[in-house]
């Protein structure tokens, strides 16, 4: 019998309040300077139009009435922020890579305030991802530190440049629905505008905090299996599972990792119906009970009977916006 695990803090709100304190401090609203940096100041990969929001934050008297404020949450079902690391296939081990097909973190805030979050840093960040609603204080830090409804006022959308200096640093990227604000390999170069490091330096926060704050699905499973070379020993450093569904794993598995194609989209999905006896063997490694899942480079070896073939198998939550292939639509996301 596999329990589920505890992760939540024993008082998640009191913990959100202080982050949501620090990062509104952090987020300073006058900051920025004049200079280059970017190759574009216009927001790129947009599905529509950018929408102009000058006036919006110069706090000066032009003798017009200023626009009203864009609303992170206007009660409708659009994407109307998100923030995630893009990660391309050449970057991690093909047959991993549905774990970081949608960003290697993420976080993706809908018009209701309904929010997913990928999973907090930690050592190989394999972790179940996790859906919450924002409290008014997390909507108004949002706002704050990531300068919400102000990129096209305060000059911020485009594509800004790492320094030379810089080597294999992230990239992140910001999307409100219309316009990108893209902080690429860590945005070092001089004259990169100050509040494009300030949503640089936020972003772990946040998505750690309402990671925290959150409650796993209990919806479906992408899941990706690749089977074990007989005697291969590279995966004997946790146990091996016995797979719990109806539905054969040799029917969804690769034969041969060389056999995986370099793209995404490449999961099968199990349905919500299936999934808790899955999720129930995932969390119990997750736990650490087994060992760490990093040893097995984040997959977890499954036999469909005592002696039987291996296989590996990658397994994440499936977000409801995603396609049937496992992929969210947003610019620049892989």
């Amino acid at each position: 019998m596999h329990a589920r695990r505890e992760t939540r803090d024993a008082d998640p709100t009191r913990a959100r309040a202080v982050v949501v304190a620090s990062l509104l401090i952090a987020a300073s609203p006058g900051c920025g300077d004049d200079g280059g940096g970017s190759t574009s100041d216009a927001g790129t990969g947009s599905a529509s139009a950018t929408t102009e929001t000058s006036g919006e934050t110069s706090g000066e008297s032009s003798g017009e009435t200023a626009a009203p404020p864009v609303e992170l949450c206007d009660g409708s079902s659009a994407l109307r922020f998100a923030m995630y690391l893009p990660t391309s296939v050449e970057r991690v081990e093909p047959v991993s890579y549905t774990l970081w097909e949608n960003g290697a973190r993420f976080l993706f805030v809908f018009g209701d305030c309904g929010y997913w979050v990928s999973g907090p840093n930690n050592p190989t960040r394999v972790d179940r991802y996790r859906a919450g609603q924002l409290t008014p204080a997390d909507v108004e830090g949002l706002t704050a530190s990531f300068f919400y409804g102000q990129w096209s006022a305060r000059s911020l959308t485009g594509y800004w440049l790492p320094s030379p200096d810089d080597f294999d640093l992230p990239t992140t990227v910001f999307f409100d629905g219309q316009e990108l604000v893209v902080c690429q390999g860590g945005c070092g170069a001089l004259g990169v505008r100050e509040e494009v490091h300030a949503m640089r330096d936020a972003e772990q926060g946040w998505i750690d905090a309402l990671w925290s704050a959150g409650a796993p699905s209990d919806g479906a499973l992408r899941v990706l299996a690749v089977r074990i070379a007989e005697g291969d020993p590279t995966f004997d450093a946790v146990p091996t599972a016995l797979w719990p569904l109806g539905s054969s794993l040799a029917a969804l598995a690769f034969e041969d990792p060389e056999a995986v194609p370099m793209e995404p989209g490449q999961s099968a999905r199990v349905d919500a119906e299936q999934a808790p006896p899955l999720i129930a063997i995932w969390e119990e490694y997750l736990s650490g009970a087994h060992g760490e899942l990093w040893r097995s480079h984040g997959s977890i070896p499954f036999t469909e009977q005592e002696g039987g073939p291996r296989y590996r198998v990658f397994l994440r939550d499936a977000l409801p916006f995603e396609d049937a292939q496992g992929l969210v639509d947003a610019p620049e996301i892989r």
